[in-house]
């Protein structure tokens, strides 16, 4: 391990290259004690993770990154895993990790003699994939393909001793066991260990490495979140962004440089099966120079040191593009994003795209439409806690209190399905629908011509050459993103189904008074009839909030409403207060926006 990673590695806390190696030698002697067989790594701490992986190998132990370090989900794959209950199957965890390194134990160090000191290059392991687009599978890599991979990218992107690396994807993905694993080893870049994923955290991480080039490891997810962050100018030390996992909006790119002009964006495309593919530094995809990809009956075929696992197979991909002389790469979308309809087939992906270019919308998603009766919405039926800080539901329906937890939903209750089939890319007359996240524009045209109105200028862009294949659109606050920055078929179309209604949080709290707060969603169920060409919160949900809010809190069944009065309107893309305050023997309120009262009364 030494001959093979920088000497110059180390972790913002102070952990050295040294130190993993000895530390993976005794965690690989704790697992031959133990007897353990198979070993599944769900480690936060991306150095514990490092001393896990190696000590494993060095053990020649098969190694499994559950997807998300979801460890049940990862056993719900018996097939593909061939786990059977009489072998020693373990799960590395935060909470047994120490139990591995314990220096004490007589089976441990009886078997010191026999540990191996060489990592084993051709031993596979295997990757948990998100399977967005069908059921999860495992993939296969070996030491040596990540080592061609890293050491290939820190030629490439020339990482120095000088940065610091900041990543918010764990080392259960490869693109984060890429970049804040194996090219951090080889270049011997400085790590964070803890996983970055709130813009609070990256901005304060930047700001205390600031002797270093902080480099960030992120999906568009998080990077969208960091978009909006008030203080995204501070984060001036990140020189640095590599993005994957799913496609880096122009919006994002533009926002980030926008607030930090020296800041070089690299959007890395790929997948678990090919590693790295291409790249695109702000001036368009173009395939890395050590990578061979060409056009395959429209489908990209993919070879390259990292991808070969040995037997010098390319891989098909399921993305389809073509690739020009300059090394230049367009995608056209997924194989599995085609839809065959009337006899033709369209991309999903395109679609996306000439909705994204109409000017009136930031994201989208494009799918095929499930009746409701095929895909029903399990609803999230928990109580919601009121604590100060975290969620609390005030909606419509009959309001029920559950000791310190409450629930306020709606009375129309949703069944859970017991199955949630996909449907097939290549059904007969499919529908369409898309999930529109607005831009500035869209959000004044929703404001002034409400989703009637917006809907067919949408309907326009599209007929020229899609004709009225979308039938159903909802306009979302934002799409269902899972953690690796892609939307899954399933969350889309619970998304779709979702009856969306108001979420609080507590602001203030006090014997007598509270201050509830939230932002009105343009997918509010509301919106969808009130009014067609004007949409706003109507008075009566208004005054719901206030009633269900002294109920709640303060355990006072309502008599009556001694009076309400409404003086302004209450829009989407507004912010929203309702305070409480209890007098002698009424309670007062007031429903307000950011510009002050919409409505006020007596209860």
């Amino acid at each position: 391990m030494l001959k093979i990673f920088s000497s110059h590695f180390t972790t913002t806390n102070g952990k050295t290259l040294n130190d993993l190696a000895n530390l993976s030698e005794l965690f690989c002697r704790s697992l031959n004690a133990k007897n353990v067989k198979k070993v599944a790594i769900s480690l936060d701490d991306s150095f514990d993770f490092l001393v896990a992986f190696f000590g494993a190998n060095l053990a020649k132990k098969e190694i499994i990154l559950p997807q998300n370090k979801n460890f049940e989900m990862l056993m719900e794959m018996p097939e593909a895993l061939e786990v059977s209950k009489n072998e020693n199957f373990i799960n590395i965890t935060n909470s047994n990790f120490a139990e591995f390194l314990t220096k004490n134990d007589k089976k441990t160090n009886e078997k010191k003699e026999k540990t191996a000191t060489k990592l084993s290059l051709s031993l596979p392991f295997f990757f948990q994939t998100s399977g967005s687009s069908g059921e999860p599978k495992l993939v296969a890599k070996t030491l040596r393909q990540m080592l061609n991979e890293a050491n290939f990218l820190a030629r490439h992107f020339a990482f120095s001793t000088h940065e610091t690396l900041l990543a918010s994807t764990p080392l259960t993905h490869l693109f984060g066991l890429t970049f804040k694993g194996f090219t951090a080893l080889v270049s011997g870049a400085k790590v964070e260990p803890k996983q970055c994923i709130y813009p609070e955290v990256i901005l304060e991480k930047s700001q205390k490495f600031a002797e270093c080039d902080v480099v960030l490891v992120a999906t568009p997810t998080v990077l969208n979140a960091l978009c909006e962050h008030a203080n995204l100018a501070n984060a001036c030390n990140i020189r640095r962004v590599f993005s994957a996992g799913s496609k880096l909006a122009p919006q994002i790119r533009q926002k980030l440089k926008t607030a930090l002009p020296n800041l070089q964006i690299v959007e890395i495309f790929g997948s678990s099966e090919t590693g790295v593919v291409a790249f695109d530094n702000g001036n368009g995809l173009f395939k890395f120079d050590e990578v061979d990809v060409w056009s395959e009956n429209e489908r990209l075929c993919v070879r390259s040191l990292w991808q070969d696992a040995g037997d010098g197979v390319p891989f098909l991909t399921s993305d389809c593009g073509v690739v020009g002389d300059d090394g230049a790469v367009e995608i056209f979308g997924r194989c599995d994003r085609l839809v065959k309809l009337h006899e033709k087939r369209v991309s999903l992906d395109k679609i996306e795209k000439v909705l994204t270019n109409s000017g009136f919308v930031a994201e989208s998603f494009v799918g095929v439409k499930e009746s409701l009766e095929s895909f029903k919405v399990l609803k999230n039926e928990k109580n919601a806690n009121f604590e100060s800080g975290e969620n609390a539901n005030l909606q419509n329906g009959e309001s029920v209190a559950n000791g310190e937890n409450v629930n306020l939903q709606s009375s129309e209750k949703s069944e859970k399905s017991e199955n949630t089939n996909l449907t097939n890319t290549m059904l007969e007359n499919v529908r369409l629908f898309a999930l529109v996240v607005l831009n500035e524009k869209g959000k004044r045209e929703f404001l002034n011509g409400g989703k009637k109105a917006l809907v067919e200028k949408l309907k326009n862009v599209l007929k020229n050459e899609f004709g009225s294949l979308v039938r159903f659109f909802k306009i979302v606050e934002k799409l269902p993103y899972n953690e690796r920055g892609k939307v899954a078929k399933k969350d889309a179309l619970a998304k779709l189904y979702e009856r969306a209604e108001p979420k609080f949080e507590i602001l203030e709290k006090s014997e007598n008074s509270i201050v509830l707060h939230s932002f009105v969603s343009p997918e509010w169920f509301y919106f969808e009839g009130h009014f067609s060409s004007f949409p706003l919160t109507p008075g009566f949900v208004q005054l719901g909030w206030a009633l269900r809010a002294v109920g709640e809190f303060f355990g006072v069944q309502i008599c009556r409403v001694n009076s309400v009065k409404f003086v302004a309107f209450l829009r989407p893309f507004d912010e929203v207060f309702v305070e409480i305050v209890k007098k002698e023997k009424r309670f007062e309120f007031e429903v307000k926006n950011q510009n002050g009262r919409c409505c006020y009364g007596r209860i």
